[in-house]
């Protein structure tokens, strides 16, 4: 067996211990978990003088703390300490510097197997990643459950007995903060294209129109009102009509008679 002072801590058990800190003894400030190590570290040291030994700590949390040179005021007991030799009284009325007079609740016993259980289900149902991992140890698993406490939510998806266990880890309700309803932003429609002009006869008459049906007939030839209302499919009179209106609002030079359509 290792002595403590032999332990060399490494980043990861300063986050750890510093993360059941925070959930155990609610240190006000919390510890910022997103310092690095060594500033964590100098945090966690500071706290020592308001940690006594009835805290209900992780084994692995009074490892590290032992290791970072917590000491036990007033301890009879001068045997060296291991990483095996750990404080078994933890339900003690303490009080502390700086602190308000309270006393710590008896430690609700979770088995192994309700760890492992609720590790998987946590996973399953919440997609962790990294994902926990159900074959740690109880104090192991436990430090990385109450690492998620703050991030599971009431209405999560998870099994009732996963629900019992993580209200024996400490975990409680927060209160929702409603969203307002975020309404879609509108799309502008698109422009609608230009329309291209219509195409005209050569008397400036709309393609597809018997006025220019009546054009095209009298720009091919067509001499007779007989054989313009033939070709542009109308009747004589509209023929007629059609060629005043091109002599008279156009000064188109042309004539007409009864048996004679002249374009000069």
């Amino acid at each position: 067996m290792n002595p403590i002072e032999d332990i060399e801590v490494d980043d990861a058990m300063v986050v750890a211990a510093a993360t059941d800190i925070n959930t155990i003894l609610k240190p006000n400030p919390l510890l910022d978990l997103e310092k690095n190590g060594e500033e964590l570290q100098k945090d966690v040291e500071e706290l020592f003088p308001n940690i006594v030994k009835g805290d209900t700590l992780s084994k692995e949390t009074w490892i590290t703390l032992m290791a970072l040179g917590w000491e036990e005021k007033n301890d009879v007991d001068k045997k060296p300490l291991t990483a095996y030799t750990m404080i078994d009284d933890r339900n003690v009325q303490t009080q502390r510097k700086g602190r308000s007079e309270m006393s710590t609740k008896p430690v609700v016993k979770v088995s192994k197997d309700e760890y492992a259980m609720a590790a998987a289900d946590i996973c399953k149902s919440l997609n962790v990643n990294p994902p926990l991992n159900p074959n740690l140890g109880e104090e192991a698993l436990s430090l990385e459950i109450k690492a998620l406490l703050p991030e599971i939510r009431e209405g999560d998806d998870l099994a009732v007995t996963t629900w019992a266990t993580l209200k024996k880890l400490g975990w409680k309700r927060t209160k929702s903060v409603k969203v307002p309803n975020a309404r879609p932003a509108k799309v502008p429609k698109a422009a609608k294209p230009a329309k291209e002009p219509a195409a005209k006869s050569k008397y400036g008459h709309r393609i597809g129109s018997q006025g220019a049906a009546i054009d095209e007939a009298l720009v091919k030839g067509k001499n007779s009102l007989k054989a313009i209302a033939k070709a542009a499919k109308c009747s004589e009179d509209r023929a007629s009509g059609h060629i005043k209106h091109l002599a008279k609002d156009l000064n188109i030079a042309i004539t007409i008679t009864e048996d004679e359509v002249v374009l000069k």
